[in-house]
């Protein structure tokens, strides 16, 4: 084996090597690691976009919940979609809650599956675009804001907030 390629088979054994023992959670599409779990980092093309706004009221508590109302539009056809989830949102960041409100597989849970996805059905439904799934860039999400009326509002085990902000999903 030449000296080069002996150089080349060393840097790709060492990388092998990095990968295998690297934490496997750092490289999934998922809150717990790597990113949320429906960022692309460009819609495809034939990728339909979804613009509007997204209000999100989450409330502490046992259980927590959160409450989601969409307000969604393409072509000049505007629909308002509501969701309700019983789970927590704490600690998310801002692109890891829109995943999880509009990617069902973005969770284990299966009342989450099942309410996100009926959510994200409706959509594709309304908007004639059955079969295809939702998607966000590190742009969809813009004039994001903690709602200065409803933060921090002192309930029973915890603080009530919400957020509002726009959005621009893609269907492919």
């Amino acid at each position: 084996m030449t000296r080069m390629n002996m150089k080349w088979v060393l840097i790709a054994a060492g990388l092998g090597g990095l990968l295998f023992l690297s934490d496997s959670s750092a490289w999934a599409k998922t809150p717990s690691g790597g990113g949320p779990s429906c960022l692309i980092n460009n819609p495809s093309n034939g990728a339909i976009a979804l613009r509007g706004t997204v209000a999100i009221n989450s409330i502490p508590g046992s259980p927590a919940s959160v409450d989601v109302l969409a307000r969604l539009e393409r072509g000049g056809a505007l629909k308002h979609f509501r969701l309700h989830l019983a789970q927590s949102i704490n600690g998310l960041t801002n692109q890891e809650v829109a995943c999880r409100i509009f990617n069902p597989n973005d969770t284990n849970d299966p009342d989450t599956v099942a309410a996100v996805g009926q959510f994200v059905n409706e959509i594709l439904t309304f908007f004639g675009y059955s079969g295809r799934s939702l998607k966000i860039t590190d742009n969809s999400i813009s004039n994001a804001e903690v709602d200065p009326a409803i933060t921090p509002t002192p309930y029973p085990g915890g603080t009530n907030y919400g957020s509002m902000g726009d959005i621009t999903i893609y269907a492919q």
